[in-house]
């Protein structure tokens, strides 16, 4: 099994935080093993964020790239920060129009291995 860390916005997302813990929790192809809320900035405003590790069983990461930018849609989100052993990336939403930027580590909650096992 692959892992998958994610950063979700809670700000201008349709669902609550008890729905995007049910959401993930309940997402087909993925096992959600930890997560957290807690604030970070997204364009320089304080955002509620969803903190999340999952695993997945795909072998091509452009299927998870393809399922998480369906995800921002449905969440209402510009994009969705993802980290695997592979790639660090920002799932942009298929409707978003505005600027393009890149994945930054610095913006990024790392769930750390401690908080993994806490939480398992």
């Amino acid at each position: 099994m692959r892992t998958i860390q994610v950063n979700v916005g809670l700000s201008n997302n349709p669902l609550t935080a008890d729905q995007v813990v049910n959401y993930f929790a309940t997402l087909q192809g993925y096992r959600l093993m930890a997560y957290y809320v807690t604030t970070k900035t997204y364009l320089g405003e304080p955002e509620e964020t969803f903190v999340g590790m999952l695993e997945y069983n795909y072998a091509n990461d452009s299927k998870v790239l393809q399922d998480f930018e369906k995800i921002a849609s449905e969440m209402n989100q510009d994009c969705i920060a993802l980290s695997t052993k592979k790639m660090e990336v920002l799932a942009f939403n298929p409707s978003y129009s505005g600027e393009v930027f890149r994945f930054d580590s610095e913006l990024f909650e790392y769930m750390k291995d401690a908080e993994l096992i806490k939480r398992r």
